[in-house]
């Protein structure tokens, strides 16, 4: 992938996208299909472009694209690899060449970086992880009122963006993200952050 220029590089996670989205056990990779697909289609139309009639601003944007899109995209295919447990014909099946020896993860994932999405209606509050933990089969969100308590506080498991409903709005919670290994259990906890729920 590296040797791949921008377009080709478009070209071919194009190819896989489909093929990782129709295999159930693979389609819940992180970080999504979806989350990377949106990359490539945001550095496609910059990828076919002429770079010598580019503007400098457009030129960074995609050389910017291009190395996001590498790194989410290996990412993706890693999540896959551990999705698929050692069967390496069912990781065959996103027609993504399997070359040298499997990376071995056996450590406790990092602490996710998350930030706040409050565009999602009153009552409602979107929880996005900036960039996905590498070897993370999926995450925890926590939630609550003042120290975390296990008998007080909710939770709730999903990929790296989560929509946390029926919260009361204008009201100060407290929430924590985690990241899972189906190897390895839960990562490290990320430090508690603040929002006031939207009222709309």
């Amino acid at each position: 992938m590296a040797k791949l220029n921008p377009t080709k590089l478009c070209a071919y996670a194009a190819d896989k996208f489909p093929r990782i989205l129709a295999v159930p056990e693979l389609a819940i990779c992180v970080p999504t299909v979806t989350d990377v697909k949106a990359i490539a289609d945001a550095l496609f139309p910059l990828a076919i472009q002429d770079g010598r009639k580019m503007s400098d601003s457009d030129k960074t944007t995609r050389k910017n694209l291009t190395k996001k899109l590498r790194t989410q995209f290996l990412l993706m295919m890693n999540s896959c690899a551990i999705l698929s447990n050692g069967n390496l014909a069912l990781f065959q099946l996103s027609n993504v060449a399997a070359k040298g020896s499997p990376v071995k993860h056996n450590k406790k994932l990092d602490a996710p970086v998350f930030k706040f999405d409050t565009k999602k209606g009153g009552g409602n509050m979107g929880i996005v992880c900036d960039k996905p933990v590498p070897f993370a089969n999926d995450y925890t969100v926590y939630w609550g009122k003042g120290e975390y308590d296990k008998a007080t506080w909710n939770s709730q498991n999903g990929g790296s963006r989560q929509l946390i409903t029926g919260l009361n709005p204008g009201e100060l919670y407290n929430f924590i993200m985690v990241a899972n290994s189906k190897v390895t259990g839960p990562g490290f906890w990320s430090s508690p952050q603040s929002k006031n729920v939207p009222f709309d």
